[in-house]
């Protein structure tokens, strides 16, 4: 009887540290996606995420945000793997993509900047990007893709 009671408070446990890991899963998911995407002009924008597995950190992320004169970026990624090291390595690639991109939305460039930061960091994962400009003044499209 004391056996089975220590293995059903053991199992309680588990029970109880699996809830909280998919919780933190959960919050630091969300952190890494922008909380609403901007109403942008001609377009209607969504976006969402379904992680593949319960508990796990995902490496999918994207951001849409002005950069000034009517114009707008979009950057869509995916970095190969999942857990805190994927989560660690989407936050490095989001943060940088927009920080580069309001200081300069040149999409090359926007690029170019994302891959050195991930070049220079300790993780071997990788991250594939799709970097997106619409200029409203002309309606034109740049485009570039990152890997």
């Amino acid at each position: 009887a004391v056996a089975e009671e220590r293995l059903m408070a053991q199992m309680q446990d588990l029970e109880a540290a699996f809830a909280e890991r998919d919780r933190i899963a959960r919050t630091l998911s969300t952190a890494l996606l922008p909380p609403t995407l901007p109403k942008l002009p001609g377009f209607e924008a969504e976006g969402w995420l379904l992680p593949a597995g319960d508990g796990e950190l995902a490496g999918d992320f994207y951001d849409v945000f002005p950069v000034g004169d009517g114009d707008w970026v979009a950057v869509l990624g995916d970095v190969c793997g999942k857990g805190a090291e994927a989560a660690a390595v989407t936050s490095l690639a989001r943060y940088a993509a927009r920080a580069t991109a309001l200081h300069d939305p040149d999409t090359a460039r926007i690029s170019d900047v994302a891959n050195t930061a991930l070049r220079s960091d300790r993780s071997d994962l990788f991250c594939t990007m799709a970097i997106t400009r619409y200029a409203a003044a002309n309606t034109w499209v740049w485009k570039a893709h990152a890997r």
